[in-house]
């Protein structure tokens, strides 16, 4: 059988309704793949996901580098942030959350993705200007 080459690609998957926002704002990050969650249930069982994006450094930056900062302190609390490496190239990513707090967290990756306040508008008024001389 010949080697094919696989890519990834967005597709519908059936998620808990509780953690589909999340698995939502997670897809929308290129070349994150999702591969496992749950939205919890009662106060013994918590929500998760559990995905793949790069190797242990990228997947680690995008875990403390990007959503952690963006975290309030009484958030963190209720969030694990996990990277799981099993060897240079390979590495899984765990977020872990109470049931209750998905939806703030949901906020706060969003935020944590979004491209920083004032940088479009800086280009639009550069624009503007060159236009208007």
């Amino acid at each position: 059988m010949p080697d094919h080459r696989e890519v990834s690609v967005k597709v519908n998957a059936w998620v808990d309704e509780g953690i589909a926002d999340l698995v939502t704002a997670l897809s929308e990050i290129e070349g994150l793949v999702t591969l496992e969650s749950c939205q919890g249930g009662s106060s013994e069982h918590d929500a998760f996901v559990i995905f793949r994006y790069g190797d242990w450094r990228k997947c680690g930056e995008l875990l403390f580098g990007k959503i952690l900062p963006q975290m309030p302190p009484d958030l963190r609390a209720g969030v694990s942030l996990r990277l799981q490496a099993y060897d240079t190239d390979t590495a899984l990513g765990r977020i872990t959350i109470d049931p209750s707090a998905v939806s703030v967290f949901t906020q706060c990756l969003r935020s944590a993705l979004r491209p920083p306040v004032g940088t479009g508008i800086l280009v639009a008024g550069d624009a503007h200007r060159e236009a208007v001389a």
